[in-house]
C-alpha cells in the first residue's frame, strides 16, 4: 500500500467507548439496540448505524463496529446507536415498504431529539427511511446498496438465473446448517490467501451457532429484495440537499453494488461514490485496511455534521474514491 495510503490513515486516532445494551417496547414488542459512548463527554453529535450487512450475525459484527466506534466517538463526542437483526420486528416485515416503516420506528423511538448521521449497512434495507427522515438528517453513509438493476437486466432470463440460484443458496439458512452455509463465504468476502478465507469461515461457524431466530429469518429476504427492490426504487423522487455518501467495496460486484451506487447517486442531489479498500461484500471480517476505510469515511462525514457540504469536494479529497480494483461480475 502506498505511503498517501499510510498518511491517510494515520490521521485516525481512537479512544474509549463504553457499551450498553437499550431495550425499546414498540407496539407491545420488546427491540434491543446496542449503545456506544465516550466515557465523561458531553454528547454533541448521534450517529444511527444500522447493521445488517450481508449473512453476518451480529457477533461476527461487533468487533469491527466498535473499532469504528472508537475512532468516531471520542473524537466528535458522539453517541452511537447499532441497529442489528434483533433491533426490529422480522416476523412482520414482508416487503420494502415494510422495512422502511419498521426501520424508521425504531429511529423515531431512540432518545434522542433532533439530526442524526445516518449509516446504512443493510444492503439498502434503510434506504426507505431516508426519505421518510429526510428533515433530521444531517449526513448518510450508505454501505454497499445492492440490486437496483437497470431496466434491461430486471426480469431477463439473467436475471431470472440469479434469483434461481440466490434461492437455492438460501436452502441451508433455512435449514440452519452450519456446515453449508459457509460455503456462501468466498462469494462474498475478499480474501488474498486460502488462509484468510479458511480464518473467516471458522468465525463464520462459531457465529452462527450463537445468532438469534431473527438473524436466521433475516437471511431469507435475499430473493424478494432482489424481485421487489429495482421497482420500489423506480418509484423513489429526489432526495434534496442530504449528503449521501454511497461506500462500496472495491471488490465488489459492478452489477450487484457499485452499478446500484451509481443508480441512487442520480437520484440524490448531493451525493458521491466512495471505495472500501481490499474489500468485497464483508469489511466487518476481511481485515484491518477495510475496516479503516470505512472509518476514515465516516470522520471525513463527522467532521462535517451539523453544516452543509457537498459530497463531491469531500471524496475528491480522498483516496478512497478511487476506483483502481474491480471486482466479478
Amino acid at each position: 500500500r502506498g505511503p498517501s495510503t499510510d498518511a491517510m490513515f494515520s490521521g485516525l486516532t481512537q479512544g474509549a467507548v463504553s457499551e450498553s445494551s437499550l431495550e425499546l417496547n414498540i407496539k407491545g414488542k420488546k427491540r434491543s439496540v446496542l449503545v456506544l459512548v465516550p466515557p465523561g463527554s458531553k454528547i454533541e453529535a448521534v450517529i444511527v448505524y444500522v447493521s445488517l450487512p450481508c449473512f453476518i450475525p451480529i457477533s461476527l459484527q461487533k468487533q469491527a463496529v466498535e473499532t469504528i466506534a472508537k475512532y468516531l466517538c471520542a473524537s466528535f463526542k458522539a453517541k452511537m446507536f447499532v441497529l442489528y437483526e434483533d433491533s426490529f420486528d422480522i416476523p412482520q416485515i414482508n416487503s420494502v415498504e415494510d422495512w422502511g416503516h419498521e426501520m424508521s420506528s425504531v429511529i423515531e423511538a431512540l432518545p434522542f431529539q433532533g439530526k442524526f448521521v445516518f449509516v446504512d449497512n443493510s444492503l439498502g434495507k434503510g434506504i426507505p427511511s431516508i426519505w421518510k427522515l429526510e428533515s433530521r438528517l444531517s449526513a448518510c453513509v450508505i454501505i454497499n446498496p445492492f440490486a437496483w438493476f437497470n431496466d434491461e437486466f430486471y426480469g431477463s432470463p439473467a436475471h431470472q438465473g440469479i434469483l434461481q440460484t440466490i434461492s437455492a443458496s438460501l436452502q441451508p439458512y433455512v435449514d440452519r446448517n452450519v456446515d453449508e452455509c459457509v460455503k456462501t463465504v468466498g462469494n462474498v468476502c475478499f480474501a488474498e490467501s486460502t488462509e484468510d478465507i479458511d480464518r473467516a469461515v471458522s468465525l463464520y461457524k462459531e457465529a452462527m451457532k450463537v445468532a438469534s431466530d431473527n438473524w436466521w429469518l433475516l437471511q431469507l429476504f435475499g430473493p424478494s429484495h432482489l424481485q421487489d427492490f429495482q421497482p420500489f426504487c423506480k418509484s423513489l423522487p429526489k432526495l434534496g440537499e442530504v449528503p449521501v455518501v454511497l461506500l462500496c467495496g472495491s471488490f465488489s460486484s459492478p452489477v450487484m453494488v457499485r452499478e446500484t451506487a451509481s443508480r441512487f447517486a442520480g437520484i440524490m442531489l448531493n451525493a458521491g461514490i466512495s471505495y472500501i479498500q481490499d474489500s468485497n461484500m464483508w469489511f466487518e471480517v476481511e481485515g484491518e485496511i477495510p475496516i479503516k476505510s470505512v472509518a476514515y469515511t465516516l470522520t471525513q462525514v463527522m467532521q462535517h455534521e451539523g453544516r452543509p457540504f457537498k459530497v463531491s469536494e469531500l471524496v475528491a479529497k480522498t483516496l478512497l474514491h478511487r476506483k483502481t480494483q474491480t471486482g466479478p461480475t
